[in-house]
């Protein structure tokens, strides 16, 4: 069954054609609000400002795309399948604004009614160009979730990246992954048990605030593995946020909803012996969430969340441990249960009350537990608006506002 959603792009019945000028890669130059070269000169195509990554003219946008249904809408990038809470689908039109930066979805308006989640997946980031107003009451999610990344997280982390935990050793324990950095410094893993220096380290703040170009966060690293395979498991890092953008020619107003791109937790370590136990996953770093128009506002509790996940726990024996929690949408950090008083505890996530992710915990209870891994630091906010103030209070982490 076709759902009946508002949207029927105009392209798929004249089968016009574009191509989208791409994201420029970090110089700064898009995004200023002078003229285009070379726009065409209808002037009800302009929009007042320029936005940023793509024209929009000659853009074609589509019929307004509406998510009124309660429940979560799943949209794939990969197929541009938009899948509703009762299991009827949509196809959507989507175009690369080059290859492997970002998928464009044009449109004439958005919005998103209260109790409705579009929940985003794919690899690269998604940019939304509303030729209107976007209006967000419910929630678009781009976030990673458990070990899974979302759209566009994980891209650019090679050279900053958390690492391993060491592996366990005779008479020590193995310790914690790292957390992901982004718009901070990720957490460290925990050393395991009698193994001083074993947890991974925190990756590295990576990118720019002005989110140029358009990008997720970074992923947890895996704790450490048990001596002997088969004794253990060790946990995987968790997920990095992913990265999104609209970019409206009136007004972005997000009306008691979230936007969020919240990293995933790092997974627990399971199992072990009293000499090889596996340490815990780091957490995902939060991603990129980036807002322009002539007009953008937040309202009745409305929030932007790009938080770090929390570490999972290390092994010990058998007792039970805890995975770390995705990146909450509030202030406050994401913080793994504690399990048993022997594992090693799992750092907590970056967020606005401290946007670096926390450390794990060292392993203990004299059976060389594994080590916790390192909570996930904050991703990127940055809201560009021409006119009008901005409240921020509770988005985390702190937008960067400009005009």
């Amino acid at each position: 069954m076709r759902r009946p959603y508002l949207h029927s792009l105009v392209c798929l019945l004249v089968g016009c054609s574009f191509a989208p000028s791409p994201i420029e890669g970090g110089d700064g130059t898009t995004g200023d609000s002078g003229p285009v070269d070379g726009r065409p000169g209808d002037a009800g195509c302009a929009w007042g400002y320029t936005p940023t990554g793509f024209a929009e003219c000659p853009l074609p946008f589509g019929a307004p795309l509406a998510i009124d249904m309660a429940g979560e809408h799943g949209l794939d990038l990969a197929t541009g399948m938009l899948t509703a809470p009762d299991s009827s689908t949509t196809t959507l039109m989507l175009s690369d604004l080059g290859e492997g930066v970002a998928t464009l979805l044009a449109v004439e308006s958005l919005s998103v009614a209260s109790g409705a989640t579009l929940k985003v997946i794919g690899t690269q980031p998604l940019v939304i160009a509303v030729n209107s107003e976007a209006l967000v009451s419910g929630a678009i999610d781009v976030s990673g979730s458990g070990a899974g990344s979302g759209p566009g997280g994980g891209r650019g982390c090679e050279a900053t990246t958390a690492t391993l935990g060491d592996s366990a050793t005779t008479g020590t324990g193995a310790g914690g992954g790292g957390g992901g950095g982004f718009g901070a410094r990720g957490g460290a893993g925990g050393n395991g048990e009698s193994a001083t220096g074993s947890g991974g380290e925190g990756g590295m703040m990576v990118g720019t605030v002005e989110l140029t170009p358009l990008r997720g966060g970074c992923p947890g690293a895996a704790g450490g593995p048990p001596l002997a395979a088969g004794d253990s498991t060790a946990g995987v890092g968790g997920g990095a946020g992913g990265a999104l953008q609209i970019s409206a020619r009136t007004r972005v107003t997000v009306d008691g909803g979230q936007i969020r791109a919240s990293g995933g937790g790092g997974r627990a370590a399971v199992g072990g012996d009293r000499d090889s136990n596996a340490g815990g996953g780091g957490g995902g770093s939060g991603g990129g969430i980036f807002l322009e128009a002539e007009r953008v506002s937040l309202a009745n509790g409305g929030v932007l969340c790009a938080n770090g996940g929390s570490g999972g726990e290390g092994a010990h024996e058998a007792d039970t441990t805890e995975p770390g929690l995705d990146g909450l949408c509030e202030t406050a950090a994401a913080t793994t249960p504690a399990g048993t008083a022997n594992t090693g505890n799992g750092g907590d996530g970056g967020a606005l009350v401290s946007e670096a992710g926390g450390a794990g915990g060292d392993g203990h209870g004299g059976q060389h537990g594994g080590g916790g891994g390192g909570g996930g630091s904050v991703g990127r906010i940055l809201i560009r608006r021409i006119v009008d103030d901005t409240d921020t209070t509770g988005c985390s982490p702190d937008p960067l506002e400009t005009r």
